[in-house]
Parts: C-alpha cells; sequence; structure tokens
C-alpha cells in the first residue's frame, strides 16, 4: 500500500503479548541456560529469571556456583540453600557487611549440606563499627553447632 507521499508502507506487524508466539527460550538446553546463569554473578538475579520461561523456573536451583551480594542477606541466603537442587555445589560465594555470628549459622548448616567445593565469606566491616569489631577485621567466631562434625571451614 502506497502512502500520499509515494512511499510503500511496512507491512502491519503481528499483535504481541497474546502467548501465540514461540517460545525460544524455554528450547534452550539446561546447560546453555546454566552457563547464561551462572555469568549474571549473582544467586538473586539468576532466580528472577525464572519468571522468563516456565522451563526456566527451577534452573537457577540446578546452579553449580552461588554468588550472594551484600544486599541478598541472611535469609535469602537461606532459602535459596534450602532451594538448591543441584547434584552438588562447587562454590559458594557470600559476601556480608557487619555480619553477626547468628545472622551466618542461619544459613550456614544448610551451604554444608549441599556444598562439596569452596566456600568464601567475606565479611566488611564499615566504618562506623566498633572498635573491637574493626580490630578483628571482620573476623566472626561461630558456635561448634554451626557446622556438621565432618565439615571444616
Amino acid at each position: 500500500m502506497e502512502h500520499s507521499d509515494g512511499q510503500i508502507a511496512a507491512p502491519p506487524r503481528p499483535p504481541t503479548g497474546d502467548g501465540g508466539g514461540e517460545d525460544r527460550l524455554s528450547a534452550l538446553p539446561n546447560d546453555v541456560i546454566i552457563h547464561i546463569l551462572l555469568k549474571l554473578g549473582d544467586a538473586a538475579a539468576a532466580a528472577r529469571t525464572s519468571v522468563l520461561s516456565r522451563h526456566w523456573r527451577p534452573v537457577w536451583t540446578l546452579l553449580p556456583e552461588l554468588r550472594f551480594h551484600p544486599a541478598t542477606g541472611s535469609h535469602g541466603i537461606r532459602a535459596a540453600l534450602q532451594s538448591h537442587g543441584a547434584p552438588a555445589l562447587r562454590r559458594l560465594d557470600v559476601h556480608v557487611v557487619d555480619a553477626t555470628p547468628e545472622s551466618v549459622v542461619a544459613w550456614l548448616p544448610f551451604a554444608a549440606r549441599c556444598l562439596s567445593g569452596d566456600i568464601e565469606l567475606i565479611n566488611v566491616v564499615q566504618e562506623n563499627s566498633t572498635e573491637d569489631e574493626a580490630t578483628k577485621g571482620g573476623a566472626l567466631e561461630l558456635p561448634s553447632r554451626a557446622l556438621p562434625r565432618s565439615a571444616s571451614i
């Protein structure tokens, strides 16, 4: 169809959002999806991708490595570790700010159950912390019940 200025109009676009289109995300194999999710570098961001496709919903729980940023919080870390379904968790990186032993104990036993590799816990002590906390350099003294007897940290 021509416009009055002599140009040919583009064909109309098919309607979007009707659910009738092909779901290319669901067609991706889990190995590819896991590779993509690992590139995100954050377990919370990986979990949020579950809204993209039904097929993607459980895939983040199969990640062999989990990384948590300080914004996640101990309850979010615990929930993610409880949902983790991979045969083995090869690496766990947890970055926290001014963590208390209690906040770490909230998720550490769940990590010990599924972790088969390395754990890195970085506790950043803010400048406004007490001198006692600052002199420890972020070190935490955890109760012996935090890990099963066969685990080491």
